[in-house]
């Protein structure tokens, strides 16, 4: 998603980002501003999908959505000010894994998520071989079918593995690196 920078200047300000979805998405609310009295709400075709929810990532920042149209809010409470930033990404947007293939990136900020996905078939075994990290990141699998499988925050020369069960074959998996 795009990165989205604003100012809450004054106490009570609300800003609202309108936005449309053609059809069912995961999407991930990328909080890239480390401020907890910071919130937000998504409202859509079903109501309140979230409410004043805390800028952290994590895995309430994972929303399923129906096609329509929404809107985001973002809010401080009382009367506190403050700048914030954020991204909106679409799971079917993530970077594509090719397993085998070292990955490397950068958090900057610190805060950022990056999103990548693959595909497994039922049975097919994987794991995550972490081998060099400024600090420990936590790495969440989010299954495209719109459940969640936590896994451990990895050090390096960690691995985490898994077996998948009664999957259907073609099923794309996300990983939320935080």
């Amino acid at each position: 998603g795009n990165l989205v920078n604003g100012s809450l200047a004054t106490p009570g300000d609300l800003h609202r980002y309108s936005f449309s979805v053609p059809a069912a998405a995961q999407l991930y609310f990328d909080a890239l501003t480390n401020n907890d009295n910071l919130t937000w709400t998504l409202t859509g075709p079903a109501g309140t999908t979230i409410n004043a929810r805390r800028f952290t990532n994590g895995l309430n920042n994972n929303v399923v959505v129906t096609a329509g149209d929404y809107m985001l809010t973002i809010d401080l409470p009382g009367a506190e000010t403050g700048a914030y930033a954020f991204r909106l990404s679409d799971f079917a947007a993530a970077t594509a894994l090719s397993p085998g293939t070292p990955v490397s990136g950068e958090w900057n900020p610190g805060s950022e998520t990056d999103l990548y996905k693959f595909s497994a078939a039922a049975g097919d075994r994987f794991y995550f071989d972490v081998q060099a990290s400024t600090f420990g990141g936590a790495l969440t699998l989010v299954i495209m079918r719109f459940r969640l499988m936590p896994m451990p925050a990895l050090l390096p020369g960690q691995e985490w593995a898994a077996r998948l069960h009664r999957i259907d074959a073609g099923v794309t998996y996300g990983i939320c690196l935080f």
